[in-house]
């Protein structure tokens, strides 16, 4: 039966080879034609979930942001930091040697204790009060106290001098007010005016809270499946949030055993050898910034 079959088949294609060699080709570009489009349509679908997630994310991180940039507005407004930060500018001008007693004493300790009474379950592991002079005149850390932040880290407090509660991506202490510490970890920042009863901003509070901790934790709650991740990044290219596959990093020796990927690890193409590139994505994202 068989032999037969393909006996009668190879009599067919004697006779007709133009007509058998079109047929072939027709079936091969139908076949190319149906494939492409399966497979731009599963790429499409693919693209269409990674933007969803991407938009769902966007509203996640943006909802946080808002509520705790409620929360440290809530607490420059509360009565009892008001009072205690007029009193330590009264302090300030009397001079700088009364000013560091006020802040590294009794009134800055104050400040610090209303502020841990008021964030509740939230985390304030920095707190810094900027006076209008770019100078601390409390903080969480004594040691900064009288501290002069230089002009160009003072610019990003000016928004809040005008009135505009702020959140900062992660950076370190150093990166926010000139001066780190042994344990300077990664913080995101969220800074909101300080008023006097006659609704003039008189200082700005701006408080750190660890990178590590929920703002990362947003980024990895993210349903990306096992071998994808969620993260944020800055202009610089360097990740703001710790990574899913940080000891895939280490074991590559990107990192170095325990160290965080939070602003360590910068996310270059791996194919690029001569010259150092963003991938493609980081590339896009950075260019669209300003639109």
């Amino acid at each position: 039966m068989a032999s037969d079959w393909l006996t009668r088949a190879g009599v067919l294609a004697r006779r007709y080879p133009a007509a058998i060699a079109t047929s072939l080709a027709l079936v091969t570009s139908v076949s190319a034609w149906v494939y492409a489009g399966v497979r731009g349509a599963l790429i499409e679908l693919a693209a269409g979930n990674l933007r969803s997630m991407v938009a769902s994310e966007v509203l996640a991180v943006e909802t946080w942001i808002g509520e705790k940039k409620l929360n440290v507005q809530r607490w420059a407004r509360d009565p009892r930091v008001v009072d205690t930060v007029e009193r330590l500018l009264a302090a300030g001008a009397q001079g700088e040697a009364a000013l560091r007693g006020a802040c590294a004493g009794a009134l800055g300790e104050r400040l610090v204790q209303v502020i841990d009474t008021l964030r509740s379950e939230d985390l304030a592991a920095a707190v810094n009060v900027i006076g209008s002079s770019g100078q601390v005149i409390a903080a969480r850390d004594s040691g900064r106290c009288v501290l002069q932040i230089e002009p160009s880290l003072r610019a990003a407090f000016a928004p809040t001098f005008n009135g505009r509660t702020q959140f900062a991506g992660t950076r370190r202490e150093a990166e926010r007010v000139g001066v780190g510490s042994a344990d300077d970890t990664p913080k995101i920042w969220i800074s909101a005016p300080v008023r006097n009863d006659a609704g003039d901003v008189i200082a700005v509070l701006d408080i750190g809270k660890p990178a590590a901790a929920r703002f990362s934790q947003l980024f990895a709650d993210s349903p990306v499946g096992a071998g994808g991740e969620t993260f944020a990044f800055d202009h610089r290219g360097l990740l703001l949030t710790e990574s899913r596959f940080r000891e895939s990093l280490i074991i590559r020796g990107e990192l170095r055993a325990g160290e965080s990927s939070i602003l360590h690890q910068r996310l270059y193409d791996p194919v690029s050898v001569d010259v150092l590139q963003y991938t493609h994505l980081v590339r896009q994202a950075l260019a669209a910034r300003g639109s």
